[in-house]
């Protein structure tokens, strides 16, 4: 539906799709940007994208009036049990009122870390390392003096947070950051994704070649990659775009000074990048923030490509030690031992346990 989607915009997709039939399913969502087609009842809300009304929702202050009485117009037309969130900052905490002041239960699936960082990494770009402070004092190491006003943030998130009534995750890296943010553990439930993919039936693998699929940005860690093919055989194909400070400029010198042979295929629709991760030999995921887990990850396994990943946050919960690497020093070496790591996803599983969370939070009496 929108131009600029990412893996929680995949996940959530397939979530939602994997649902239909087992509970009634409506889709609320910000304005589409192109043509779509679906079954489902879709509402769209207009909300801005940019400038400094965007900024102070996101950063500081997240609600929005008109959300608010549109989300509880749509939820009041649905009867709706259950308003389950899935990448829903820029509506911001509107949507949590609208739900609460008609009775209807929140769950919250937790794809980055919004509710804790201001920036939703838990990562200090300046410093290329993993913030372990949350928001608050230790935003001074993002914003200098200033980030002591996020202070006031984290009082003001952790009110909306408790307003929540379920959360789901999917690492164990990731409920551990919630329970250190304040989260009971008996809101916290643990899931895996919906992977609705099958691999090719016929593939000719590119041997020595790795692909990297996503956005080019410092936290992701594509320089890493680059920086350890130096001097080595492998060739390196990029799907993906930029956003802002000359970071896709860095790695082009990095790969023209270090000899690496690497082409930037652009953006392409996910299932392109699907079929490039069957025709690629490696899987290269170098995320250097705690992500709480990539979708590339568990689709580039569905399909047979070797992954390797940063050892970091939950990558290392998911691959064995043959296919993780620490930064670029050994990045060639973990290609040379890495194993194909073959993972069946159990998507009826994951939808009853989706379920499970909803009766939780509703009781039985719904069904």
């Amino acid at each position: 539906m929108h131009d600029k989607v990412g893996g929680a915009e995949q996940a959530a997709w397939r979530i939602i799709n994997a649902e239909k039939g087992l509970c009634g399913t409506a889709l609320i969502t910000s304005s589409a940007t192109k043509k779509f087609k679906t079954d489902l009842r879709v509402y769209q809300i207009p909300v801005g994208f940019s400038g400094i009304g965007t900024n102070v929702r996101l950063g500081i202050y997240p609600f929005n009036g008109t959300v608010y009485r549109e989300v509880k117009r749509i939820l009041e037309e649905e009867k709706a049990d259950v308003l389950h969130l899935h990448n829903f900052k820029y509506f911001g905490f509107s949507a949590i009122e609208a739900a609460r002041s008609l009775g209807v239960k929140v769950v919250f699936s937790v794809y980055d870390y919004w509710m804790f960082c201001p920036l939703s990494t838990l990562y200090v770009k300046r410093k290329n390392k993993i913030c372990y402070r949350y928001q608050g004092a230790g935003c001074t190491e993002c914003f200098g003096i200033p980030g002591l006003g996020f202070q006031l943030r984290k009082i003001l998130f952790r009110k909306f947070q408790d307003r929540i009534d379920a959360f789901i995750v999917i690492s164990e890296d990731e409920r551990k950051i919630l329970l250190e943010n304040g989260v009971p553990r008996g809101k916290i439930s643990l899931s895996s994704l919906v992977i609705d993919i099958r691999p090719p039936a016929r593939v000719r693998k590119e041997k020595g070649k790795v692909l990297y699929a996503g956005w080019i940005v410092p936290h992701k860690g594509l320089d890493l990659v680059i920086r350890g093919l130096k001097g080595t055989r492998y060739s390196l194909d990029v799907a993906g775009e930029g956003i802002g400070d000359g970071y896709v400029d860095e790695c082009l010198r990095l790969a023209r000074e270090g000899g690496v042979r690497m082409k930037l295929i652009g953006k392409l629709p996910n299932e392109e990048v699907i079929a490039k991760m069957a025709e690629c030999e490696y899987f290269a995921v170098p995320e250097r923030w705690r992500i709480p887990l990539p979708t590339v990850m568990l689709e580039a396994m569905a399909v047979g490509s070797k992954v390797v990943g940063n050892n970091c946050g939950c990558i290392k919960d998911y691959l064995p030690k043959t296919n993780l690497f620490n930064g670029a020093e050994d990045f060639a070496e973990c290609l040379s031992k890495a194993k194909y790591i073959k993972r069946e996803n159990d998507n009826s599983a994951v939808v009853d346990g989706i379920l499970g969370v909803y009766r939780g939070v509703v009781g039985e009496r719904n069904g």
